[in-house]
């Protein structure tokens, strides 16, 4: 804790920076709003912190449809509003490209309004907020995927692993059911949820295979790191960019979650190469010689001793990767081939003064945001390189 406290003492803006994202990631709601975070109504109890509808056939949705979807008129047992009661959503044309400070009875619009009257301060915060949730989970989906994959193909780069027919057959069960879901979803350029939770049970049932193949002999001698080393070697011959242009092109309406899995795509192959070569250098070290010496099981050494051994070292990569995501996001939706133009986002509120030139805060505002998160995250990856090379 104490090392904790006087590594953000050391570095103020960080510090206050990372907390803050911190806060608008978990707390956007809380603070801003138009519907209460928290409420009671009919005796049922509603949270909306983490969604915005009411739950279908409740007695909330219906009282709601009938109020037009006004949740002040709403009649509730008790309710906890944000701080700051207002619709990010909400329009008024009448209002529309107003500069900062510009006023009505409703209210002070302190960074102004722009397209259809929205506010530009709540959508600069629910904004902020997605683009630190696609940056979040993206880091974190490319570790899921990239870390185990990198770490275990790369532990056997020297002597091959040896297999029974039992896993090939299974791992070759995996890759056809792999291609077959690519392919439906190439035919029908959609992002389908259920083929992710395929390719989750693909990967399940490979560990299980794994594990059930130590019953049986091993007969085939196959080179995992050799596969991954060509097909890193592979994806990263092709332009990233262009590559992620023609998924994005790929999908009629690409969403949050189709973001996050094409950000996720890119860190774990970014991941992956880098823990590799983390791997074949921890795992000629004379301490792994001794663990294989007592006896202990390759599964083991990976997962329990080489694998958290290294996330430290890859802590400046993921910090690093969500600045990336957070610029590549806004750059895509500036350009209008991100996300939806009806979803709040900075980069699309930036693609929006395209339509009104002179509205220089529309630009000025999220540009500075997405340089104050983008800064901040390289910062991050940088003071711990550092703290890793002292």
């Amino acid at each position: 804790m104490n090392a904790y406290l006087s590594y953000w003492k050391r570095k103020p803006f960080l510090s206050i920076s990372i907390h803050f994202f911190v806060l608008i990631l978990i707390g956007t709601q809380i603070l801003v709003g138009p519907r209460p975070f928290i409420c009671s109504h009919g005796g049922e109890l509603h949270s909306f912190i983490w969604t915005q509808d009411a739950s279908p056939g409740s007695a909330l949705q219906n009282e709601l449809l009938q109020k037009e979807n006004n949740w002040s008129a709403l009649s509730y047992d008790w309710a906890i509003w944000p701080l700051l009661r207002a619709d990010p959503y909400a329009t008024k044309m009448d209002a529309s490209w107003k500069k900062p400070g510009y006023h009505t009875e409703d209210g002070i619009y302190f960074l102004g309004t722009y397209e259809l009257g929205r506010s530009v301060g709540t959508n600069l915060l629910y904004g902020f907020r997605k683009s630190l949730w696609i940056s979040f989970c993206s880091v974190l989906l490319g570790m899921l995927i990239g870390i185990p994959l990198g770490g275990v193909f790369s532990y056997y780069h020297k002597n091959g692993l040896r297999i029974s027919g039992f896993l090939f057959v299974g791992i070759l069960i995996g890759v056809i059911l792999l291609v077959w879901s690519l392919m439906v979803m190439l035919h029908f350029r959609q992002f389908f949820w259920p083929v992710l939770f395929l390719l989750f049970l693909v990967f399940v049932i490979s560990f299980i295979y794994w594990r059930l193949s130590a019953k049986h002999a091993a007969n085939m001698s196959v080179y995992p790191d050799a596969w991954l080393n060509s097909g890193i070697g592979l994806i990263k011959s092709f332009p990233s960019l262009f590559l992620l242009l023609l998924l994005i092109n790929w999908i009629k309406k690409p969403d949050t979650w189709f973001m996050i899995a094409i950000f996720g795509f890119f860190i774990s192959v970014n991941m992956a190469r880098y823990i590799r070569y983390l791997m074949i250098t921890e795992s000629s070290k004379p301490w792994v010689e001794s663990l294989k010496a007592i006896g202990l099981a390759d599964r083991r050494i990976i997962f329990v001793h080489l694998i958290p051994n290294l996330l430290l070292a890859v802590f400046p990569i993921a910090a690093m990767s969500m600045g990336s995501v957070v610029l590549s996001e806004s750059t895509l939706s500036f350009l209008g081939l991100g996300l939806p133009l009806g979803e709040i986002s900075l980069g699309s509120m930036m693609h929006s003064a395209r339509n009104f030139p002179t509205a220089w805060w529309v630009l000025l505002f999220p540009g500075l945001v997405v340089f104050w998160m983008v800064f901040s995250f390289y910062q991050l990856g940088n003071s711990y390189t550092k703290v890793e090379l002292s």
